[in-house]
C-alpha cells in the first residue's frame, strides 16, 4: 500500500545504494592506473633559476627553484608527472629531496613555468638520514629533475638540469 513514509524510505535506500556504487567506482578508477601501458615521455628544462636561502648547518637551508618546462609525448593522467631536486652523495649515490604532499611539485600540463622550494641536506630541519648527512662533502652536487610515474611506487627521470653545486668555494 502506498504511503508517503514508504516512498521516503524507498527513495532514501535508492540514493544510498547509488551513492555507494558511485564511490566504489571512483575508488576503483583512481587506483587502477596501469603505468606499463603509458609510454615514457621526455622533458626539457629551460630558464632555470636556483637561489639557496638560509645558512648551511645552522637552521633551515633551502633551494628556491623556478623554471620553464616542456614535455614531449605528454599524457593526460593525474599525478603522472612531478619535479624535484636530487642530490649526489659519495660520487654516485643519489637521493631525492624530501617533501610533504602539500608541497608536492605536481606537473599537470604539457608546458609551463614552475616554482617551488626544497630543504637541502645542509638544513638542520631536513628529514635526511643522519648517516647520509654526515657523509656530505662540499661542494654538494644537485640537479633539478622532471619525473614520470612508472609504477605505484616508482618514477623515472625524463628531464634533468645541468649539475649545480651548493657550498662551492670561490
Amino acid at each position: 500500500m502506498y504511503s508517503p513514509s514508504n516512498c521516503a524510505q524507498i527513495t532514501c535506500r535508492f540514493f544510498s545504494v547509488t551513492l555507494l556504487l558511485l564511490l566504489a567506482s571512483l575508488l576503483t578508477s583512481c587506483s587502477s592506473v596501469n603505468y606499463a601501458n603509458i609510454a615514457t615521455s621526455t622533458a626539457q628544462i629551460s630558464q632555470l633559476n636556483v637561489h639557496p636561502s638560509g645558512t648551511p648547518y645552522t637552521g633551515r637551508h633551502r633551494v628556491n627553484v623556478s623554471f620553464d618546462y616542456h614535455i614531449d609525448n605528454y599524457h593526460e593522467q593525474a599525478w603522472l608527472y612531478s619535479c624535484n631536486v636530487i642530490f649526489t652523495f659519495r660520487k654516485q649515490q643519489v637521493v631525492a629531496s624530501s617533501y610533504k604532499r602539500n608541497n608536492y611539485c605536481r606537473i599537470d600540463a604539457q608546458q609551463g613555468t614552475l616554482t617551488f622550494a626544497r630543504d637541502t641536506p645542509l638544513s638542520t630541519t631536513s628529514s635526511y638520514h643522519k648517516t647520509l648527512v654526515d657523509s656530505i662533502t662540499l661542494p654538494l652536487q644537485f640537479y633539478v629533475v622532471i619525473q614520470q610515474q612508472t609504477a605505484e611506487q616508482a618514477q623515472t627521470i625524463i628531464g634533468k638540469s645541468e649539475p649545480m653545486y651548493l657550498g662551492k668555494l670561490n
